[in-house]
């Protein structure tokens, strides 16, 4: 179930990685094409695995206690991160939105918080669904 959202996390890593080198190359028009790539590709990823891991939850029997609750942990703490990636991406995806310096300093904050997470989550959260 979750080695997709492993894919998933590489093709966004990968993402990332191509908006800051062709934002440093000063190719806006291809850093705004990744960045909606990017947003259409983190809405699905969520969306799915925020139903996916509502499904774990409600059929109990596919989890123990303590992965269920690693599970409800997760989705709480990243709850705050989720909404700023999103209205974060929603926002300089909007074609009157510039891409610039501002956009740089608040991308890099966010692709270090989802490194965080993305590290915590296939860590933690995937160990436990992989037992």
């Amino acid at each position: 179930m979750f080695h997709h959202w492993k894919e998933a996390h590489q093709h966004i890593v990968a993402l990332a990685t191509d908006i800051i080198t062709h934002y440093s190359d000063g190719d806006a028009l291809s850093t705004k094409k990744k960045l909606s790539k990017l947003h259409d590709i983190a809405v699905q990823h969520l969306m799915e695995e925020d139903l996916e891991m509502f499904d774990l939850i409600e059929n109990h029997g596919e989890v123990d206690e303590d992965t269920e609750q690693l599970i409800l942990e997760f989705r709480e703490t990243f709850r705050g991160t989720k909404t700023t990636v999103m209205n974060f991406l929603s926002h300089y995806t909007l074609p009157e939105v510039d891409i610039d310096d501002t956009f740089m300093k608040e991308f890099d904050i966010l692709v270090a918080a989802l490194a965080a997470r993305i590290a915590f989550e296939e860590e933690n959260l995937y160990v436990e669904l992989d037992k």
